[in-house]
């Protein structure tokens, strides 16, 4: 076993604390002039500490990945704080922003060829574990013990949507979004990360069970979606080397059958626990949608998010070259609502929907194509070609679960949750390490003169 240093250990520490805490809403936060101060910013704190020493140090700066796009649009953001009946909110979401910037600037300065294994292993663990939490979320109430943070119930008391501790069941969706279709990825191309292949597959199995547990019907159908993608790829792959390859098969195999077992058991399990209370029909996953009824738009759910996309809307109309910041939207759709605002309580109730429309409303025409443009240049590694390389394997799960997570949030609100932001620094990260091994193509090659 390699020796590490006081840093690296201090370092890896640091990251560990910040994958496993960027998905907690609900715990370890502080309440500070009306704002959710969440714990994990104490971990990018320490990293941005480590990184000034780093660079101090070191005399280098290693620059993300578009940095320029982001940087901007960074910068009109913080310039778009006083458009708001509330300022204090927007110097609040703006600081939020720096500090996911700076996580950033963590993981792309420390990560290298090196220790990417064990970030790599740390980041999977920490899905495992929350996964864990949502089991755990799931049985409490079921054999007695008191709830543990439920917001929403299937059956008061008894059968609770799973969420860990994340805000809602979307939330934690979103969030395993990140985490699932990388280990799985991971697992197909043999990237173990010093792990044993048992150990990829229970985690691969707990993260979709706690995943179905909470049912996003969204993100149930998105999942499906991707699956289906992934099982092309992987006959395609099969195909092309003329080779059956196991693993990469169960790694398609285990979460199908997991989520279609678990979804069936928690419609069995709700009928026995409603049986003799009230009629239960055979469709009780379609309640509250609409779908049975004469127009779908009679779910609330879906009523609720298509008028907060509605207002996110109205909000960018009224100023569409001069944003009102990450956090005016609510202020602004509330003024329509209260005369005179002066808190985040009264705001809270009027949020916006939509990351894309929020995006637009608060950064306006200009800065929504500098965010799309930062966007693209994360990932168009996708489609670079070169020779085979583990970092593009690592690359390619992240980029996946990215897209997943991030479809998830265009029918929902924050583009600034930690756990995203962390998803992105890693990505960043190792978009560094696919161009330090690619030979730069652009530099001439020197002729000899004997030759």
């Amino acid at each position: 076993m390699k020796k590490r240093s006081v840093l690296e250990i201090v370092f890896l520490a640091a990251l560990f604390g910040l994958f496993l805490l960027s998905s907690l809403d609900n715990v370890g936060n502080i309440k500070v002039l009306g704002f959710t101060v969440r714990f994990v910013y104490l971990f990018v704190v320490i990293g941005g500490g480590l990184t000034l020493y780093r660079w101090i140090k070191q005399k280098k700066i290693n620059l993300p990945e578009g940095i320029l796009f982001l940087g901007i649009w960074t910068v009109l953001i913080l310039a778009f704080i006083p458009n708001t009946p509330l300022v204090i909110r927007n110097i609040g979401y703006a600081g939020w922003l720096l500090l996911n910037v700076l996580m950033i600037f963590f993981l792309v300065t420390f990560i290298n060829k090196d220790n990417k294994e064990d970030i790599i292993r740390l980041y999977i663990l920490s899905f495992f574990i929350q996964a864990i939490l949502g089991l755990i979320q799931y049985l409490t109430p079921q054999i007695g013990l008191p709830p543990i943070f439920v917001s929403q119930w299937w059956v008061r008391d008894i059968l609770p949507r799973v969420h860990a501790f994340t805000y809602e069941p979307s939330y934690y969706a979103t969030y395993l979004f990140l985490g699932i279709p990388l280990t799985m990825i991971l697992l197909a191309r043999g990237k173990l990360t010093g792990l044993p292949k048992w150990l990829f597959y229970t985690m691969i199995a707990t993260e979709v069970i706690a995943f179905s547990l909470c049912f996003s019907r969204v993100s149930v159908f998105l999942f499906l979606i991707f699956l289906i993608g992934y099982l092309i790829y992987i006959l395609i792959r099969q195909i092309k080397k003329k080779k059956f390859n196991l693993h990469m098969t169960l790694s398609f195999l285990v979460p199908l059958i997991t989520m279609g077992a678990t979804l069936l058991f928690m419609d069995i399990r709700l009928k026995q626990v409603k049986e003799g209370k009230e009629v239960v029909d055979s469709s009780f996953f379609l309640q509250n949608t609409g779908w049975d009824e004469e127009d779908i738009t009679q779910g609330n759910s879906f009523k609720s998010r298509l008028e907060g996309m509605r207002m996110t809307f109205d909000v960018f109309l009224q100023n569409p070259i001069i944003g009102v910041s990450l956090g005016g939207i609510a202020p602004w759709i509330a003024k329509t609502k209260v005369t005179n605002i002066s808190s985040n309580a009264q705001v809270k109730a009027s949020e916006g929907n939509n990351v894309l429309l929020e995006i637009l409303a608060a950064s306006g025409v200009v800065g929504f194509i500098l965010f799309c443009a930062y966007m693209i240049m994360i990932s168009r590694y996708i489609l670079r070609k070169g020779p085979p390389s583990g970092d593009k394997d690592y690359y390619t799960g992240l980029f996946i679960g990215f897209v997943l997570a991030f479809i998830m949030m265009i029918e929902n609100q924050n583009i600034l949750r930690p756990y995203i932001w962390a998803h992105i620094a890693l990505i960043s990260a190792f978009i560094r390490l696919i161009k330090d091994e690619t030979p730069d193509t652009k530099t001439p090659i020197k002729k000899n003169r004997n030759g």
